[in-house]
């Protein structure tokens, strides 16, 4: 009887260790997730910009030449606006960090 409370209590350590490295996994890859959507929303602002600077040129280009002068004349200038994109919040450091 004595021997099989022995057995539990060591299966029992084992499996609070394994959960235990379990939720740090877990937490290590929910904060690369959080960086990474922060490097997915930086890189989109870039493009975002550098089609502004793109469109602009064309258009600088295009109004070179008389036919794309009036081409330029019927069509809007574009305008740099940011995406819609939400950033998630930024984790809790409770969720980071272990608090035991």
């Amino acid at each position: 009887d004595e021997c099989s409370n022995d057995d539990d209590r060591i299966s029992m350590m084992a499996a609070q260790r394994a959960a235990s490295e379990a939720v740090d996994v877990g937490r290590e890859t929910l904060h690369l997730c959080a960086q990474q959507s922060e490097q997915i929303h930086n890189a989109n602002d870039m493009l975002d910009r550098q089609t502004f600077v793109l469109e602009q040129s064309a258009r600088k280009l295009r109004g070179l030449t008389w036919a794309g002068w009036i081409a330029n004349q019927f069509t809007k200038t574009a305008n740099y606006t940011t995406t819609t994109t939400t950033v998630p919040p930024p984790l809790k450091k409770s969720i980071l960090h272990n608090s035991s």
